[in-house]
């Protein structure tokens, strides 16, 4: 199980990203599920995984969590999904509940027209968002797949649109 984005921002933060293109309620827990893996291989990484033993507590880097969506399914600017909603009993009806967790994950809409603050924010995001939109457009346009790909990335390319990525893979 691999997520599609991680990375530590100064020692301070750890952000964990995914892209779905279909949406899913369970992005909570698969979140929880990535971050204990991320969490043991930085650990390792930095030599100190024996830290968990010690009287001492050793920082760690805050997790952080996002969730880009770009499906054809209507779904709002942006939701945020809780962990607790997978939960078959919330804990609250007791009198006393032990530890507790709680896990939110923002899913950003970023299909064209949609998230239009966030995705003005990065320059890729906002020509990813251009490139799916036309995509799209390509395959009404034309039966086969290939040539809606074709005329799509010529399209970008064209139009200064994901250009490095493009060349690269082409």
């Amino acid at each position: 199980m691999k997520n599609d984005l991680a990375f530590v921002v100064r020692g301070k933060a750890m952000v964990v990203g995914e892209h779905q293109s279909t949406a899913n309620e369970n992005m909570p827990v698969r979140m929880l599920m990535y971050l204990g893996q991320l969490y043991e291989k930085w650990l390792k990484m930095q030599g100190e995984e024996k830290f968990l033993y010690s009287t001492k507590i050793h920082k760690i880097p805050r997790p952080e969590f996002v969730v880009f969506y770009n499906g054809t399914t209507a779904r709002p600017e942006k939701e945020i999904l809780s962990i607790s909603s997978a939960f078959e009993d919330d804990g609250r009806a007791g009198n006393e509940r032990l530890g507790f967790i709680e896990l939110e994950v923002p899913v950003y809409n970023i299909n064209k027209g949609m998230s239009d603050e966030l995705v003005g924010k990065s320059s890729t995001l906002r020509q990813y968002s251009e490139f799916v939109s036309k995509l799209r457009e390509f395959q009404k346009a034309y039966e086969n797949f290939e040539t809606a790909v074709r005329e799509t990335v010529t399209h970008c390319i064209d139009n200064d649109i994901l250009v490095d990525f493009l060349r690269e893979i082409g």
